[in-house]
């Protein structure tokens, strides 16, 4: 195996992670962004820092960053490495999995059957379902052949804080978690598994990404939707101290759980881990709620952290109301965020759960009540602290 990775993505998780990892472990690494500007500046650093909670520096260097004026150099790094990597926002899919889907073509006109497996290192849960069609729409017959037969998809799993850097400090610095990991799904990969520090293997990736996403992921920006409605803008201002927020948060994980549970299968003494693990205190890290809790609409839309497990949980006879607490909190982030009106009275409430939410069904109309009752309860001052 060529031991080069191509990491589509130059953001903190592509070097704070997947760069990092598989720098230590000897491989040379390929870096693509998408901004021109910004990745003439890392080539000219020519290294970054990466610093992990216990205040441990680490400098990578080495790396090439490749030509992102065009993707030419990119598909030719791609039609030959063993493993790539996607570790970006969602509106950067269609246009990488188009650039694999070039290299994967290059392929299979050269007559290769070498494979090529794809880490998908993002929190979304469609990602594999839209790399997919944009890697298809790039290939012929035999292009297509060489894909299904030689390509894996590979939802990871990343375990560990990407933060931005305080400010002052170089804006290429990456803060890390003390004890990082990728998970990989190990069921659509290729050929030999590669051996590099914090990366490991699982089984049934779909479940554990969706868990990832509904449950941790979505307990994640609840406490910033929470934190920022008390006045608060980082996650070490003190909503990991509140005893009413975090019971509050906990209780919408459970009902994540439940949802997923009914869902998916998992193994119960894993699961019993897993849960456990989520009460575990954490050490606050100066990580703005603008950053955990971004893209706030998304992430409340129809399909995604919050919605789709109030829908599961309703489906199988329970009524998720700490994730409509969950939801109606994130309203208000969203609001705020995106300089809107704060909604007052029912009508304009309602209108905006049906718009965010996509609440809008006869069968669902329970859900979306419940989100409206739970904004129109958030007094002005306050977090109804006494509400259990």
């Amino acid at each position: 195996m060529r031991k080069e990775i191509v990491v589509l993505g130059a953001g903190k998780i592509g070097r704070g992670s997947v760069a990092l990892f598989f720098g230590q472990s000897g491989w040379k690494v390929d870096l693509y962004g998408h901004n021109p500007e910004k990745m003439a500046r890392l080539a000219e650093q020519g290294y970054y820092d990466t610093r992990n909670e216990s205040g441990v520096v680490t400098r990578v260097e080495g790396f090439d960053v490749l030509d992102c004026a065009t993707d030419d150099e990119c598909v030719e790094r791609l039609a030959r490495v063993n493993v790539c990597a996607i570790a970006a926002y969602e509106g950067a899919f269609p246009s990488m999995a188009a650039t694999i889907g070039r290299a994967v073509q290059r392929r299979a006109d050269a007559g290769s059957d070498e494979p090529l497996n794809v880490m998908l290192c993002v929190n979304d849960v469609h990602c594999a379902e839209t790399v997919d069609a944009g890697i298809r729409a790039q290939l012929d017959e035999a292009g297509l052949a060489c894909y299904e037969s030689n390509v894996g998809l590979c939802y990871t799993m990343v375990q560990s804080l990407g933060s931005n850097p305080p400010e002052g400090e170089n804006p290429w610095l990456v803060l890390t978690s003390d004890n990082p990991s990728l998970i990989v799904d190990g069921d659509p990969w290729k050929g030999e598994r590669v051996d590099v520090v914090h990366v490991s293997y699982t089984t049934h990736g779909t479940a554990q990404i969706f868990r990832k996403v509904f449950s941790g992921n979505m307990s994640h920006a609840m406490k910033a939707f929470v934190g920022h409605a008390k006045g608060m803008a980082f996650m070490d201002e003190g909503i990991l101290d509140d005893e009413w927020s975090e019971w509050v948060n906990f209780k919408a994980f459970e009902e994540a759980i439940f949802a997923l549970s009914n869902e998916f299968e998992y193994d119960p003494e894993e699961m019993a881990e897993f849960v456990a693990h989520q009460k575990v205190p954490s050490n606050p890290s100066h990580d703005p709620f603008t950053r955990v809790g971004n893209s706030p609409a998304k992430k409340l839309s129809y399909d995604n952290r919050f919605v789709w497990p109030m829908r599961k949980c309703y489906e199988h006879g329970r009524l998720p109301w700490f994730l409509a607490l969950g939801t109606a909190y994130g309203l208000l982030f969203l609001c705020d965020l995106e300089g809107r009106e704060r909604p007052a009275d029912r009508e304009q409430v309602v209108a905006l759960v049906e718009e965010v939410c996509g609440l809008t069904h006869e069968g669902e109309w329970v859900l979306r009540d419940l989100v409206v009752d739970s904004y129109l309860a958030i007094p002005e001052t306050g977090m109804m602290s006494d509400w259990r």
